[in-house]
């Protein structure tokens, strides 16, 4: 194949003049690739995770921006335990026990939530009856009565109660329901406090 060399063809290569320096000429940045084109779906998906990118720096500008906010730490209970005494008795009606008795003065605890009586009871047969008695007012505590008919001991827990601002000295009373021995091995109250 024979090439001519005529204005036309080389004027048709960019080789006006026969110079190669009239060629042009890719600069070293350049690539010579297609560029990737995406198909409608792949760009939609695109553009909302692209949304969903932009709406997450939002937020996070937003939570950077507004104030930590600390909640107050809860109080924290106390309990103390009291322990009032012990007896028994094989009389069906309620009798005060001299060995279990107590002086409670509130302004010893701080805020006082809830109290608790508690009775280690047993019997041999019938049922064991326990319950706090205010000694400075004469009043039982209905609320805080419990009961065993076992001859095994058990602690038994009475209903959270409340007790008045002041001081008071209090008792434990118990009966038996057969007339059978019913023993308090022990007794106690449960001061919850804040």
């Amino acid at each position: 194949m024979k090439l001519e060399s005529n204005s036309a063809n080389k004027s048709a290569l960019g080789l006006a003049n026969g110079s190669a320096n009239s060629l042009p000429v890719e600069s070293e940045n350049q690539t010579n690739q297609p560029t990737p084109s995406l198909s409608p779906t792949a760009q939609k998906n695109v553009d909302a995770v692209q949304k969903q990118l932009d709406q997450l720096q939002q937020q996070i500008t937003t939570i950077k921006k507004q104030s930590v906010v600390v909640a107050p730490a809860k109080s924290q209970t106390k309990t103390s335990t009291l322990y009032i005494g012990s007896g028994s008795t094989d009389n069906r009606d309620w009798v005060l026990l001299p060995s279990a008795t107590i002086t409670i003065d509130p302004s010893q605890y701080s805020h006082i939530k809830e109290v608790r009586f508690e009775a280690g009871l047993s019997i041999l047969n019938g049922e064991a009856h326990a319950r706090l008695y205010d000694l400075t007012t004469s009043t039982p505590y209905f609320a805080t009565e419990v009961s065993n008919n076992t001859s095994a001991g058990a602690w038994q827990t009475s209903d959270a109660f409340q007790i008045p601002n002041a001081t008071h000295q209090y008792s434990v009373q118990i009966k038996s329901t057969s007339g059978e021995m019913a023993t308090l091995f022990g007794s106690r109250l449960q001061i919850v406090s804040n």
